[in-house]
C-alpha cells in the first residue's frame, strides 16, 4: 500500500486508455496489412489483436509466442525458412546489426522508417567508481 498510495487514481485509467490504444492500434494495422483484402478482416484484426493484448495468455510481456500459438489464432506468419535465400540473408543482417548494437552499446530502443531516417533511444548508466587509493 505504501507504494501505490503514491499514485493518483487517475494513473489506472490511464495504463487502461494505453492498453486500448495498443489494441486499436494493431487491430488496424493487422486489417490494413496482413488480412487486406480478405473477407471479414476487421473481424479477424480484431479477434487477433484482442488476443495479443490479453495479458492472461503471456503473463509476460517479453514472452515469445509461437508461430502454431499465431496461426491458431488467425495470423497469416511465413517463416523466414521458407523465404527466399536473398531475403533469409537480408533478414539475417538485419537481425544481427540489431543485436549487436543492442548488445554492445547504450541503445535499448531503435526506430528505424522506410527511408532510412532512424532514431535510437539510449540509457544512460551512471558508474560510481570507487575512490583511487
Amino acid at each position: 500500500m505504501p507504494i501505490l498510495q503514491q499514485y493518483g487514481p487517475s494513473l489506472i485509467v490511464e495504463c487502461q486508455n494505453h492498453l486500448k490504444l495498443s489494441e486499436t492500434l494493431v487491430a488496424g494495422w493487422l486489417a490494413s496489412y496482413m488480412f487486406n483484402g480478405q473477407p471479414s478482416a476487421k473481424k479477424k484484426a480484431n479477434r487477433l489483436a484482442c488476443f495479443l493484448a490479453n495479458d492472461k495468455n503471456f503473463l509476460s510481456h517479453g514472452r515469445r509466442v509461437d508461430i502454431k500459438n499465431l496461426r491458431d489464432h488467425g495470423a497469416i506468419i511465413d517463416r523466414v525458412e521458407d523465404l527466399p535465400i536473398e531475403l533469409q540473408g537480408a533478414i539475417s543482417k538485419v537481425h544481427l546489426t540489431i543485436m549487436m548494437t543492442l548488445d554492445s552499446t547504450g541503445a535499448v530502443k531503435i526506430f528505424e522508417n522506410s527511408e532510412g531516417a532512424a532514431l535510437i533511444r539510449a540509457m544512460q548508466a551512471h558508474v560510481n567508481a570507487p575512490p583511487h587509493p
